[in-house]
């Protein structure tokens, strides 16, 4: 039997914000449910394994830097197993994140996601993102 293409990618959508949600919530059991168990995470931040462990620490890592957190969605696309997104999050930065003391500004993260999908779990990812006002000085 085969299944709608549109709802298989519907559906590997709906997963991946599924797996924002986690993220910003910290949600490890969360994640682990959407991750498969052989995930490989591409391009994770300094200290981050290329895994699920990987991406709980990556969460960790925000969470300890940033308060306030606001995630936007701005575009999602999906074709076959892969969903991209491009995002922006706005916190404020009260704790150490990526060797950057607090500064207790108000700042604005960018990126751009791609997510691989098998059997309705997340099984590669891959990142690119603009953290440039973290690093300035004013």
């Amino acid at each position: 039997m085969n299944r709608n293409p549109n709802s298989v990618e519907q559906a590997n959508k709906q997963t991946v914000r599924r797996l924002f949600t986690a993220f910003a919530a910290q949600d490890d059991a969360a994640m682990d449910e959407l991750l498969a168990p052989d995930f490989v995470a591409h391009n994770m931040p300094p200290g981050c394994p290329p895994n699920a462990q990987g991406m709980k620490r990556s969460a960790a890592l925000m969470h300890e830097g940033l308060r306030e957190c606001h995630n936007t969605i701005e575009d999602m696309i999906a074709e076959g197993d892969k969903v991209v997104v491009r995002y922006t999050t706005r916190a404020t930065h009260t704790g150490e994140l990526f060797g950057v003391p607090p500064s207790g500004r108000t700042i604005k993260l960018t990126g751009i996601e791609i997510y691989r999908l098998a059997d309705g779990r997340i099984a590669e990812y891959w990142g690119e993102y603009d953290a440039s006002e973290l690093f300035q000085t004013a």
